[in-house]
């Protein structure tokens, strides 16, 4: 079948073919997609099978994930020079197929042995760059850039050797996206623009139920929400290319509604997935590693449709484009263009980690729009496909990597009272594997890990406790976990090189907060030494770009901090920090008679963006002093590759004395830099506040009516000698008397518990 062209020769027909192709391409490339710009001759050569020599495999460098096959353009569909999109099947006999998108159609390849796949149907569609394909039930659907409409493609014989494509719907489109749960199909981008909403009610015949096409949408995930706020809510979440994101309220397809908006400081927002418990989005922006910067994932919680707030970004360090990434329990699959497959492990859902991948670019890791185009890791024998743009299909399996633990209520918060409990589950990544026993947390409060055997619960998942009796101490742990074919599996992966901390006190009661709505006691530029010629920080009520927020963080008030004040419908960079550093002081704060003083406040800081790389002279530093200002000590610093310098309102809280004793003068200094031209940086403060950290295992139900009240506060007051009139109880103003209170009268007497 193979025509025996060298990767160095072009000779004269594919010449024509890949010129004829391009101009195609051009005609019908979406806003801003470079994919065009960067069509390479294909791999004309042998694939792979297993058993064959691993050598004829390019010599492809890869970690954990082991090639199964390799089916090159050619073997896939005859004439074919370009791969692009795949998605998978699973028949009613459990049978497994792939679809891949080739230039001039779409593949069908069943692959329930992996390492001998074999190409059923090769099904003809517009010669085109652009394919998308997605499954509903027994049909798949096929979209292109090059029109025709939407071709179905009839799954239900496949088993015997039979596919047909029976019909088109619709026009031009960029991609699908489908809804499982509702049996709905939307396409987007193309002539579609926004989005159009088809019912599959009858899977061979779709209808088409409404629009919105209010902005260009490149690509979504659409789900169903069955709990919280939004119960019996079908919900879009689009990437809107360089206006950000998009989330929609779909569930009347003909009145649809915009819930949220946000940004990151994008340069053009590609593809997302949510995290399989819909709290976290992993947004991928396929323009942001031009100047050389990282291949970069945004986070997002979305735990709250309505104010979806950014939990900064990973990377694995390549400098590859980021394309489309799919999650599966706690692995994130991306297909990163010259980097090939990358896996990383979400344990920790907000600081995923590289454990694996398949490098289908060997040449290199540029920034171009070369190699694996996307990736399908949902097959039940847990095979993964991959989409290569010169070289065709991919199959895998992941190697090494049986289990891994996830936290479905997270990690221990900040600031943990003793007791508290973690809860963990396990995950199999290959479907074979199994644990050698329950989990194990460890943790270590200064004199060396203990181990403690985590507890199976009724709903499957495990559970330990911190001691009751550990409390005003700073807490290292990790969990582990073996299987039987004696490998081990941490959280957070790496343990114990890295581990998570929690500090353990009884309480953390706010005894200041500053809002941020009056400037009154703030300071910019003290010390009259701020160079910065443009961005100085200033204070009201931000009007937001991609790079600075729209809002500040309070629930009331409108106003915060920020740098600069850019104007409706203005350039990111017109009002970013140019030219040196622009200051920020606090007004002074009296920490005396606080047992364990911490300092909270929200900050926002972006570097980069835009297609423009932060330097490591760009930062952001946070500074405390406890002698008014006449010296600083650091408490606090971002640089442009830290997670959190990716914009997006962020909590940081610090414990005052691991840095310095408190005083009734501590102030902290907040300094946004920009040394370096070319890049973008903005900065914001909100909501500062002062917490005090107590132990209160005193604070017990002492009297047995179910709460912890006045009885219980007469109690401590009387082991202080004091009567019980001169206070009210209620200290907070929160219409109760509970631990807030007790430990409010505890922080009065400067001591924990009698």
């Amino acid at each position: 079948m193979r025509s025996g062209i060298g990767r160095s020769a072009l000779r004269g027909p594919l010449r024509l073919a890949l010129g004829a192709f391009a101009l195609a391409g051009a005609a019908s490339a979406h806003p801003d997609d470079p994919k065009i710009l960067d069509i390479q001759q294909p791999y004309e050569g042998p694939g792979y099978h297993r058993g064959q020599d691993p050598t004829a495999s390019q010599g492809f460098q890869s970690s954990r994930v082991a090639l199964e096959a390799w089916l090159p353009l050619g073997t896939l569909f005859s004439g074919s020079v370009s791969g692009n999109d795949c998605w998978g099947y699973v028949s009613p006999t459990g049978r497994e197929y792939a679809l891949i998108g080739v230039s001039h159609g779409t593949s069908v390849v069943e692959i329930s042995d992996p390492g001998n796949p074999v190409v059923i149907a090769a099904l003809p569609g517009p010669v085109n760059l652009w394919h998308d394909i997605k499954v509903y039930r027994d049909f798949a659907y096929v979209v292109s850039e090059g029109g025709q409409g939407i071709r179905i493609i009839d799954l239900r014989e496949v088993d015997q050797g039979i596919v047909t494509q029976t019909s088109r719907f619709g026009g031009a489109s960029h991609n699908v996206a489908l809804n499982p749960d509702s049996g709905r199909l939307y396409r987007v981008g193309g002539a579609a623009w926004g989005t159009y909403i088809y019912s599959l009610d009858d899977p061979a015949s779709p209808v088409r139920i409404g629009e919105w096409t209010d902005t260009y949408i490149h690509d979504a995930q659409v789900v169903s929400y069955t709990d919280g706020a939004f119960a019996g809510r079908e919900v879009m979440f689009a990437c809107v290319g360089s206006q950000g994101m998009r989330i929609l309220d779909v569930t009347d397809p003909q009145a649809v509604t915009v819930i949220s908006e946000f940004h990151y400081g994008e340069a053009y927002a590609h593809q997302c997935w949510l995290s399989p418990d819909r709290r976290y989005l992993y947004v991928g922006d396929e323009l942001d590693e031009s100047g050389g910067a990282q291949t970069r994932t945004y986070v997002f919680d979305v735990s709250d449709l309505t104010r979806p707030r950014s939990e900064g970004r990973f990377t694995n360090g390549s400098t590859a484009t980021d394309h489309n990434l799919y999650t599966r329990g706690t692995l994130i699959f991306e297909a990163n263009y010259r980097t090939g497959l990358r896996i990383f492990d979400a344990t920790d859902p907000v600081e995923p980690v590289e454990i694996g991948y398949f490098d289908t670019y060997p040449a290199d890791d540029d920034n171009n729009f070369n190699g694996l185009w996307s990736n399908f890791p949902y097959f039940p024998s847990g095979t993964i496909i991959g989409s290569d743009r010169e070289r065709g299909l991919f199959v895998w399996s992941l190697r090494d990597y049986p289990l891994s633990i996830a936290l479905p209520e997270g990690r221990l918060p900040e600031f943990a009272e003793p007791g508290t409990a973690l809860v963990a589950e396990v995950v199999r990544n290959v479907p074979s594997a199994t644990p050698a026993g329950p989990p194990v947390l460890h943790y270590d409060v200064g004199d060396g890990f203990i181990a403690l055997p985590m507890s199976p619960r009724a709903d499957g998942r495990y559970e330990a406790q911190l001691p009751a009796d550990l409390c005003n101490a700073e807490v290292s742990y990790y969990l582990a976990i073996d299987s039987t074919d004696d490998t081990t599996a941490t959280s957070p992966v790496g343990a114990p090189g890295s581990v998570y901390t929690t500090y353990v006190a009884g309480r953390s009661v706010v005894t200041l907060q500053d809002q941020a709505e009056s400037p009154l006691g703030w300071i910019v530029n003290a010390d009259g030494d701020d160079t910065a010629t443009s961005g100085a920080w200033a204070h009201g009520d931000p009007l937001g770009s991609p790079a600075e927020p729209s809002d500040d963080v309070s629930a009331t008030g409108v106003n915060c901090w920020h740098t600069g004040l850019a104007q409706p419908g203005a350039s990111p960079n017109d009002h970013d920090v140019d030219g040196g550093r622009t200051t920020l002081v606090s007004p002074s704060l009296d920490l005396r008679g606080l047992h364990e003083p911490a300092v909270a406040y929200w900050r926002w800081f972006h570097n980069g963006g835009g297609g423009l790389a932060g330097t490591a002279d760009d930062r952001f530093t946070v500074q405390i002093s406890n002698d008014d200002g006449a010296s600083w000590t650091l408490f606090e610093r971002i640089r442009p590759d830290d997670p959190a310098a990716g914009g997006g309102w962020l909590r940081h809280v610090g414990r005052v004395n691991a840095v310095l004793p408190g005083s009734e003068a501590v102030r902290l200094r907040f300094i946004a830099a920009d040394r370096e031209a070319g890049s973008r940086v903005e900065a914001a403060i909100d909501d500062l506040q002062v917490l005090d950290l107590l132990c209160t295992p005193c604070a017990e139900d002492l009297d047995g009516d179910g709460m912890v009240g006045l009885y219980e506060l007469g109690q401590v007051l009387a082991h202080f000698g004091q009567s019980a009139a001169p206070w009210s109880g209620d200290f907070n103003g929160d219409q109760r008397v509970d631990l807030t209170d007790l430990a409010l009268v505890l922080q009065g007497f400067g001591t924990g518990c009698p």
